[in-house]
């Protein structure tokens, strides 16, 4: 009987360890992928610890979305991505994202040639920064191809509908094999009405939307500057389109349908 006794908690005790490691590694965030490391970040500022274990998983459900086959984990208060298959995604692939997440959606006022009046038709930003855009002011924004050059630079005014207003976003081909994105607002006052009270300023051309465009703008740089056609639309019944790749609509899509990053971050080492 003393036998059979210590060989059960004997039992017992391998069991609880083993689960108690494994609910301690999860809890921790530190669960990483088998595969090289791609990319490291560090957190700006000194977010929270909840801060910095959402951020991970937001940025593994951007992942999945974008069918990225990579994992992130919290190691020593930084965020390591690591490869999860092959062929291991490339590192501006991971960063882009990696990017905020700051949707706007602003009336575009004025629009200007790519030459900012110095000859220059490129811009150079921190694109995991925190989007420090004020919703509430005018401001001139560029747009960029895939290159990273501009393409267009628009004076852009007031905040009108941000990314709370969405319900989900998705990517896919139109019946022309272009790749779009199309986002779904939620219902009643603080999605879709919102969106067509917006619309409604630029179609017809007003004080507020002199040129009858509002601008999509993905933290600090607009993706599109559609002319707005209606003034009333269905919540899922609007596509953002452009020039994209496959790659290009899928992460725009996993950004938008994700929501913000808790916390931002900035790349490091390499």
């Amino acid at each position: 009987m003393r036998r059979t006794r210590w060989v059960v908690l004997l039992a017992l005790y391998v069991v609880m360890s083993v689960v108690g490691a494994a609910c301690g590694s999860a809890s921790s965030g530190t669960v990483e992928a088998d595969g090289p490391e791609v990319v490291r970040f560090a957190f700006e500022g000194s977010p929270s610890g909840a801060d910095q274990k959402r951020t991970v998983e937001v940025l593994n459900t951007r992942f999945d979305a974008a069918g990225v086959d990579a994992r992130a984990a919290l190691v020593d208060g930084a965020v390591v991505v690591r490869a999860s298959g092959t062929p291991a995604p490339s590192a501006d692939h991971i960063t882009a994202l990696a990017q905020p997440g700051s949707l706007q959606f602003r009336p575009v006022m004025e629009v200007h040639p790519p030459d900012d009046g110095t000859g220059s038709t490129t811009v150079t930003t921190n694109t995991t920064a925190t989007s420090s855009v004020d919703p509430g002011a005018a401001v001139e924004m560029p747009e960029l191809d895939a290159n990273g050059t501009v393409v267009a630079r628009y004076d852009l005014g007031p905040t009108l509908v941000d990314g709370s207003a969405l319900e989900r976003a998705a990517s896919g081909q139109n019946q022309k094999g272009q790749w779009e994105i199309r986002p779904v607002f939620k219902e009643g006052a603080d999605g879709i009405v919102k969106f067509n009270a917006a619309a409604a300023l630029c179609n017809p051309p007003s004080d507020s939307c002199p040129t009858g465009q509002i601008a999509v703008a993905l933290d600090g740089r607009v993706i599109t500057a559609p002319t707005i056609q209606v003034a009333s639309f269905e919540r899922d019944q609007i596509t953002i389109s452009g020039s994209y790749t496959r790659d290009e609509a899928r992460t725009v899509a996993a950004l938008l349908d994700s929501g913000s990053l808790p916390a931002a971050l900035r790349v490091v080492g390499g």
